[in-house]
């Protein structure tokens, strides 16, 4: 029979590898949005390359994505909004 104790690092490692997918989902969603909506291209780097920077890192490259991408730190989203 299995305790609590030897249950959590499943756990934790599903919640874990959740978090990670939803990133990539994340990714792609605002990767579609910016180039639908805003401009055509990407801020630095192709899907792939940001595919691969989100696949090592997870919800920081998706903060990443987002800061270049969609915040006011981008001058093309900030003529986007006006």
């Amino acid at each position: 029979m299995y305790s609590i104790f030897s249950l959590l690092p499943m756990l934790f490692a599903a919640s874990f590898l959740c978090v990670w997918i939803a990133s990539l989902i994340a990714l792609f969603k605002y990767a579609g949005y910016y180039k639908s909506d805003v401009e055509k291209d990407l801020v630095l780097f192709p899907l792939f390359i940001w595919f691969l920077v989100v696949f090592i890192s997870g919800p920081a490259g998706v903060i990443a994505f987002w800061l270049l991408h969609h915040s006011t730190l981008n001058p093309t989203v900030f003529r986007h909004r006006l």
